[in-house]
C-alpha cells in the first residue's frame, strides 16, 4: 500500500517496508503522448506511478487497537521509531505485520498488517491471496498476554523485546475485529459516483464506510452550477468535474475560523472517508481544461459552497455560506475567514491556511498545493504521494490515487472476502471509465497554469523557448487539420524524421519570423459581464480581453452578515479501557453524537458530530 506512516504527532515520514521514490518532472524524451481530450497531457500513459511499471496497484491496511505490544519505560522517541517497522519474522508474499502508534502512548504499540500496494497489481489475484495469508497468520499467531515465548523484536528498535499485553486470554484471535483501509487509483468520475453513493441508504459500496458514510460529504451535482458561476453552465459540467469539486467542497466547508487561530493537532484527513494521496494541483489539472471560467477558482468554490444536498436528491441553500436564492446565491464572507490551523507539539511548528489561500495555490499550477504542505506538519498523508498517477488496467489513461478510510471492521475469516470485494469495485470502475470524458470545447491554448509544475519559473528569461502544444483534429470545433499552438500563434507541424511522439512535431525553439498559413482556426467568443465587453480567444482561455461599456453601472448586493459565532464542534476521545467513543461539544445547547466505525476503538474509526 502507498503509506506515509507517521510517528505520533510528528511530521517525520517513515516507510512501512518499501522505499518511496521521489516524483519528478518527466525528462523531455519521455513526455506523454498527446490526446485531443487531454490538452495538458495529464491523463495519458504515466511514468509517475508508484508501482514498478506504473500499472494500477492496490494496497490494504488491517489495523487494530485490541492487540497491544508493551514495553514499560520505552521513550516516546523509541516508541515512535517502531511505527511501520516489521514485527519479528511475520511476513510473506506481499504482506507484513508491523507496529503502529494508534494509542499515542509511550511504551504501547498496536498491531497492523499491511498488504503492499507497490507490488500487488489490480486484477492479478495477488491482493486476495495476501489477505488470505494474513488471515491464516492471525489464527496461527493467536496473540495474547499469556502466550508462550511472549517476546517480540521490532525492526531497528532500541526497546526490544516487546511483549503482548492485550488481549488477556487466548483462542480469541479469530474474534478480533480489524479496521480496513484500501488505497487504489480511480478516475474522478468514479469518485463522483462514490460521493453520490455515500448519501444513499443503505450503502453497498465496499469502498465506503458501513456506518455514517455521509459524514461531512458534499456531493456536487449539476444543480450546484445552476447559476452558471464563472460562466460555467450546468449542462457543460461532466462527472469528473463534479467528482473534483465534491472532494474540494467537502474539505472546504468543514474548515473552521482561523482568527484567532485555534491550533489543532489532528490532520484534516479525518474530515471525510475519501482521502486523496495525489496532491491537489495534479488533481485540478485533470479537470481544468474543461472549465471555461472568467473568474478565480476561489470565487467558483464560494458559489458551489452555497449549496447542500437534501434528502430528495436535490439541493438547498446553505445559509452559513450564502444568502439569496437557490437560483441566484449570494456568498457571504464566512468562507473568507475559515481554514485550518495545525501545530506539531513535538517540534512546536505551527501554521494556518485559509481556504482562499489553498484555492490560490491550486490554481497557481505549482505543486504541491498548500493543504498538502500544511498536512505535513501533522500527518503528511493528504497529497503525500505528490504528483503520482497510475494507469487504469487495459487502458492508456492515468488517474490519481485515493485512500478509502474507515471501512467496515472485519474478522480474520472475512479478510479475503473484504479485499476481493474492494478490488472488484475498483475493476468495475476501471471498466466503466476506461476512456477520457469527451470534451466538447476547444482545447486550452498555451495554458501555462493548467498544467502542474514542481519547479518555479525562471526569474529572467530574455529569449524564452516558445511553449507549443499539439492541436489535433476536432470536428466539433470545425478544426479539420492538426497544427501547433504556441501562445497566440498557430504554426504548422515540423518535419522531424526521428520523432517517436507526435508532440515532437511541435518542438519549436523559436517563433518563425516569416508569415505562413495558419493551419488551425481558433474559435473565439464575445460576451458581456459586469459592464465589461469581453472576447474569449479559443473559447476557454484563462484571461479574456475586456473593455468597459460606456454609461453602464452595476449594483452590488449587500452580502449577508457572517455568523459571529463559529459552529459547534465535537472533540472525541476514549477513556480508560472503554471501547466506545466519547465526546463533548463546544457550542451552546448542542449535543454530541459519537459513533464507532468498526469493531475497535481507535481515533481514526470514531466520528463525532454536534
Amino acid at each position: 500500500m502507498y503509506l506515509f506512516t507517521l510517528a505520533m504527532k510528528q511530521a517525520t515520514i517513515l516507510v512501512p517496508f518499501v522505499v518511496f521514490l521521489s516524483v519528478t518532472a518527466l525528462p523531455p524524451d519521455l513526455r506523454r503522448r498527446a490526446d485531443p481530450n487531454d490538452p495538458c497531457l495529464n491523463e495519458t500513459p504515466t511514468l509517475d506511478g508508484l508501482t514498478s511499471d506504473k500499472s494500477a496497484g492496490i494496497g490494504v491496511e488491517f489495523e487494530v487497537s485490541a492487540v497491544v505490544f508493551s514495553k514499560p519505560g520505552c521513550s516516546p522517541a523509541d516508541t515512535n521509531q517502531a511505527k511501520g517497522q516489521q514485527v519479528g519474522d511475520r511476513k510473506g508474499d506481499n504482506w507484513q505485520l508491523t507496529a503502529d502508534t494508534t494509542s499515542e502512548i509511550a511504551g504501547l504499540l498496536n498491531a497492523e498488517y499491511i498488504l503492499n500496494g507497490k507490488t500487488i497489481k489490480v486484477g492479478t489475484g495477488a491482493a486476495s491471496a495476501a489477505a488470505a495469508a494474513v488471515s491464516s497468520d492471525i489464527i496461527a499467531w493467536s496473540p495474547y498476554s499469556g502466550m508462550p515465548n511472549n517476546q517480540w523484536n521490532i525492526e531497528g528498535n532500541n526497546c526490544n523485546p516487546w511483549a503482548i499485553s492485550n488481549p488477556g486470554t487466548g483462542n480469541s484471535a479469530g474474534d478480533i475485529g480489524w479496521s480496513t483501509q484500501v488505497t487504489a487509483p480511480l478516475p474522478f468520475e468514479a469518485i463522483n459516483d462514490l460521493f453520490a453513493a455515500a448519501l444513499v441508504t443503505p450503502v453497498t459500496s465496499p469502498l465506503l464506510p458501513s456506518i455514517r458514510p455521509s459524514n461531512n460529504i458534499v456531493s456536487a451535482t449539476q444543480k450546484f452550477f445552476q447559476s452558471s458561476p464563472n460562466g460555467i453552465s450546468p449542462d457543460s459540467v461532466k462527472a469528473d468535474v463534479l467528482g473534483f469539486f465534491s472532494l474540494v467542497i467537502s474539505y472546504a466547508k468543514k474548515a473552521t475560523p482561523t482568527s484567532p487561530p485555534n491550533y489543532m493537532e489532528k490532520s484534516p484527513k479525518f474530515t471525510i472517508s475519501i482521502m486523496p494521496r495525489t496532491e491537489f494541483v495534479t488533481l485540478y489539472a485533470q479537470v481544468k481544461s474543461t472549465l471555461p471560467g472568467t473568474g478565480t477558482l476561489y470565487n467558483l468554490v464560494k458559489i458551489l459552497a452555497c449549496y447542500k444536498n437534501d434528502e430528495d436528491e436535490d439541493v438547498e441553500l446553505d445559509p452559513q455560506f450564502c444568502g439569496g436564492t437557490v437560483a441566484a446565491p449570494e456568498p457571504n464572507s464566512y468562507m473568507d475567514g475559515i481554514g485550518w490551523c495545525l501545530k506539531n507539539t513535538d517540534t512546536n511548528d505551527q501554521d494556518c491556511l485559509t481556504v482562499e489561500d489553498w484555492m490560490t495555490s491550486i490554481a497557481s499550477g505549482s505543486s504541491p498545493d498548500k493543504l498538502t504542505k500544511l498536512d505535513g506538519l501533522i500527518d503528511g498523508q493528504i497529497g503525500g504521494l505528490g504528483t503520482a498517477l497510475e494507469n487504469i488496467i487495459d487502458s492508456t489513461r492515468a488517474v490519481p490515487l485515493f485512500e478509502f478510510r474507515n471501512l467496515a471492521g472485519v474478522k480474520a475469516g472475512k479478510m479475503q472476502d473484504a479485499v476481493s470485494k474492494a478490488e472488484q469495485a475498483v475493476i468495475t470502475y476501471f471498466n466503466k471509465y476506461k476512456t477520457l470524458p469527451q470534451r466538447k470545447m476547444a482545447k486550452r491554448q498555451n495554458d501555462v497554469y493548467g498544467c502542474p509544475t514542481t519547479s518555479p519559473p525562471s526569474s529572467t528569461t530574455p529569449t524564452p523557448t516558445p511553449s507549443c502544444t499539439l492541436q489535433n483534429e476536432d470536428p466539433d470545433q470545425g478544426i479539420a487539420g492538426r497544427g501547433c499552438i504556441c501562445g497566440s500563434t498557430t504554426l504548422p507541424l515540423l518535419t522531424v524524421p526521428s520523432a517517436t511522439d507526435p508532440a515532437q512535431s511541435c518542438a519549436y525553439t523559436a517563433i518563425p519570423t516569416t508569415n505562413g498559413t495558419n493551419p488551425v482556426s481558433i474559435l473565439s467568443s464575445t460576451y458581456t459581464s459586469a459592464c465589461q465587453a469581453c472576447t474569449l480567444v479559443g473559447g476557454i482561455a484563462d484571461t479574456p480581453m475586456c473593455t468597459t461599456i460606456a454609461g453602464c453601472a452595476t449594483s452590488t448586493p449587500t452580502p449577508a452578515p457572517a455568523s459571529t459565532s463559529p459552529p459547534p464542534t465535537c472533540s472525541v476521545g476514549f477513556y480508560g479501557t472503554d471501547t466506545s467513543c466519547g465526546g463533548k461539544c463546544n457550542g451552546a445547547n448542542a449535543k454530541c453524537e459519537c459513533i464507532e466505525a468498526g469493531y475497535e476503538s481507535f481515533n481514526e474509526a470514531c466520528t463525532c458530530t454536534c
